[in-house]
């Protein structure tokens, strides 16, 4: 096992490090995560409401596009719709 000498910490980490390098270095990595969990949680949020919203609105237009398009098959079926359609 190599031994701790003060160098970069990268180097290091399958290795035990002292126990206050080791506090502080735990301390550092619980801070960094609650950080992100506090901030990026609403950011996440909102990124996936903005998503989710874009996702309906593209959903409602394709809805309709169907329902005209079944509206114009049941009366071209029908025969109410001239036979010279252009599409």
């Amino acid at each position: 096992m190599k031994k701790y000498d003060g160098g970069s910490e990268s180097e290091y980490e399958d290795e035990e490090l002292p126990p206050k390098k080791e506090l502080g270095y735990l301390e550092f990595i619980q801070k960094t995560k609650e950080s992100v969990r506090t901030h990026g949680r609403s950011r996440s949020l909102g990124v996936r409401l903005s998503v989710i919203s874009r996702l309906v609105e593209g959903f409602r237009q394709r809805a309709q596009v169907f329902e005209d398009d079944t509206k114009l098959l049941m009366k071209f079926k029908s025969g109410t719709v001239e036979a010279n359609l252009n599409p």
